[in-house]
């Protein structure tokens, strides 16, 4: 009731006309101050314009499928995306960087079951930020692994391909020698 009440009371003094469907993002900042001579009282106010995306721009935006989106809400991948009156999922600034977050965090090679589990323990909240750090940092060094073990692939790859290019130059030196 508090928060309808100064929702209204601002649209009013602000003129903003809001439909139904509109969502309107507010701080309220409330200082108190106390003396013994007075009590002062600063109200500062923040709107914030919060840009919904459809389903079919986010999946553009981040060159991700709309069923991988739906998938990765589904299975808790990324917390659930609000809906407008129509059911049509309206994806905040928020619910975009799950989707860029997880889009990295899959790209490095980490697993849904991993990323699921720091998901539900976000959704707890601060208790969970310790476990929260533990699992990044478990994920960081399998991940440095990973990649030391792709640089030494990359080092065989090229030593391998140095390997058929003096291969060449000999041929083509023998094959110059014997014309």
């Amino acid at each position: 009731m508090f928060i309808f009440i100064i929702t209204e009371a601002l649209k009013k003094h602000l003129d903003l006309e809001l439909t139904s469907s509109d969502k309107l993002y507010m701080t309220i900042k409330i200082e108190i101050m106390y003396s013994q001579e007075e009590l002062d009282c600063k109200i500062s106010l923040s709107i914030k314009e919060v840009i919904f995306m459809t389903i079919t721009e986010v999946s553009q935006k981040y060159d991700i499928t709309a069923d991988t989106l739906r998938y990765y809400e589904r299975i808790g991948l990324i917390p659930p995306v609000s809906r407008n009156s129509s059911g049509i999922r309206d994806y905040t600034d928020e619910d975009c960087n799950w989707v860029h977050f997880m889009k990295c965090m899959r790209g490095a090679g980490l697993s849904i079951e991993v990323l699921i589990e720091y998901i539900s323990m976000f959704q707890k909240g601060s208790s969970t930020i310790n476990a929260r750090k533990e699992l990044l940092i478990e994920q960081r060094s399998k991940l440095a692994q990973k990649i030391k073990e792709m640089q030494q692939t990359l080092e065989r790859l090229d030593n391998k391909i140095d390997g058929y290019e003096e291969r060449m130059l000999a041929k083509e030196k023998q094959h110059l020698a014997d014309s």
